[in-house]
């Protein structure tokens, strides 16, 4: 079998190749993403390591409002418009988000006292943060057009090197010249605005042609109505670590990071398993052989909970590896966000839907709803409970998204003569309830290490005994 792979790549249409290569940069980036969240935490203290983490979440928000995202939606779509005139159409949108960025610095110049009040960052901090913000959209061109022309080779390298010299350089920093959150945002800004600037001279005509009003037109009319969506799928990730920082301080914030860092390693198998799915059930749904359907999706909602069982079994573990004893704390967090992380894979099944059918716009108003009730409850709950209440308003905002996509699913399959019972929801509803029963009983167990060894050694002996279980699934989902 592994002689035949080199064969069966070299088969493989250029396409196939490129999203099997922006799969494994994205797994990758992510998975160093991880690994060097235990450098961080045991060369900073909790307070700087909030700082940071607090710095990248106000960083995740403002290019969303700064930059209005000209690299996204709208660029990659125009690129396949206006394929004849990719170097005018990509140089105007460039143009258009230095004057945009341009706009923002200069009012926030303006009202700086107001904004580092709402933000609590240095002035310095936040003009680095600007300073980023006109590289991202250079390397954000670069990548997009690199996907639509199927260049995999040179957008995996780049994401490789920005992924790997960022923190390197970080870590240097911090070895060099002290334990200060910010040389980690200087490597992350420096290399991010290094990068752009070799693109920018490497692809000049790219990025210094003439510019085309009727884009800029185009270019808006499509993005800004979708601002709200990013900003509410970016707040409901990263909005905790802020409220936390703004109602408490940034060490509570810091420690929250490392338990969501812990939590979403198991955003990489879900990413995977949901990048094999969903091709399959979209061929399954197009040629309608939905007779298949209910017993993968089983298959796979089995599979996510036992890894995320896994995950809240060994959390005690998974945070001494990734932080010291300072940041123990973080174990109780573990459980709720490893469920918001389950729940996230089981809400896919349902989106898919959505998507299949040109649905999406009812995604991006539940997204919005979900963010603003996660906002309201943290900054109603969090001054009563503490900081770790935190952990279950997402999990709580991320059951109300799962419900809420269960309706809007079925009521597009009914829309388009799709039978909703593609979706055995007694059994998923049942692995969900024995799912959190037994994430509650493991994080009791926090207290009585004894009987979540043995819990452990059990749950792994009946992984092993059903281990064909995950074959199956992995033989249906390669069948042409």
């Amino acid at each position: 079998m592994i002689n035949k792979l080199p064969n069966k790549y070299k088969a493989l249409s250029k396409g196939v190749k490129a999203t099997l290569w922006y799969t494994f940069a994205n797994l990758m980036q992510k998975a160093i993403n991880v690994l060097v969240v235990p450098l961080y935490t045991r060369l900073l203290s909790t307070s700087e390591y909030g700082i940071y983490s607090v710095f990248v979440s106000w960083m995740e928000l403002f290019e969303i409002v700064v930059t209005f995202r000209m690299f996204y939606g709208a660029y990659v779509v125009g690129l396949v418009k206006f394929d004849n005139d990719k170097d005018v159409y990509t140089s105007t949108l460039e143009k258009l988000s230095c004057i945009i960025i341009t706009t923002f610095l200069l009012l926030y110049l303006i009202f700086k006292q107001y904004v580092n009040q709402m933000t609590e960052l240095t002035t310095s901090l936040t003009l680095l943060m600007f300073g980023m913000m006109y590289a991202v959209p250079i390397v954000g061109f670069w990548r997009s057009r690199q996907r639509v022309e199927n260049n995999y080779i040179q957008m995996v390298v780049v994401t490789l090197l920005i992924s790997i010299f960022t923190p390197l350089f970080g870590l240097g920093g911090i070895m060099l010249f002290g334990r200060h959150s910010a040389y980690v945002i200087y490597s992350r800004v420096g290399i991010e605005f290094a990068i752009a600037l070799i693109l920018l001279i490497l692809y000049k005509k790219w990025f210094f042609a003439k510019i085309n009003i009727k884009y800029i037109k185009y270019a808006l009319a499509i993005n800004v109505p979708l601002i709200p969506f990013y900003l509410s799928a970016v707040a409901l990730n990263h909005s905790d670590r802020i409220i936390i920082q703004k109602l408490t301080d940034f060490s509570k914030a810091g420690i929250y990071s490392v338990a969501y860092s812990a939590s979403m390693i198991m955003t990489l198998f879900n990413s995977a398993f949901n990048n094999a799915m969903q091709p399959w059930i979209f061929k399954e749904i197009k040629n309608k052989r939905y007779n298949r359907i209910p017993s993968v999706v089983n298959m796979y909602t089995i599979i996510i909970a036992v890894l995320n069982i896994l995950l809240i079994a060994f959390a005690p573990e998974a945070i001494h590896i990734m932080a010291p004893k300072n940041y123990h704390s973080a174990i109780w967090i573990v459980p709720p966000l490893a469920g918001s992380v389950y729940i996230m894979a089981i809400y896919h099944h349902f989106t898919n839907i959505e998507f299949f059918f040109n649905e999406s716009k009812i995604a991006a108003f539940v997204s919005i709803g979900s963010a603003l009730l996660n906002i309201g409850l943290n900054f109603l709950l969090i001054p009563v409970f503490g900081y770790m209440v935190a952990g279950y308003t997402t999990l709580f905002s991320y059951l109300l998204f799962l419900g809420t996509h269960y309706f809007c699913a079925k009521y597009v399959c009914k829309k388009n003569n799709c039978p909703f019972n593609i979706f055995d929801m007694k059994s998923i509803v049942f692995v969900s309830i024995v799912f959190f029963i037994l994430s509650a009983l493991l994080a009791i167990g926090y207290l009585v290490p004894v009987l979540r060894y043995i819990f452990i050694v059990s749950l792994i002996l009946i992984c092993l005994w059903k281990k064909d279980y995950f074959f199956e699934l992995i033989g249906i989902l390669k069948e042409k």
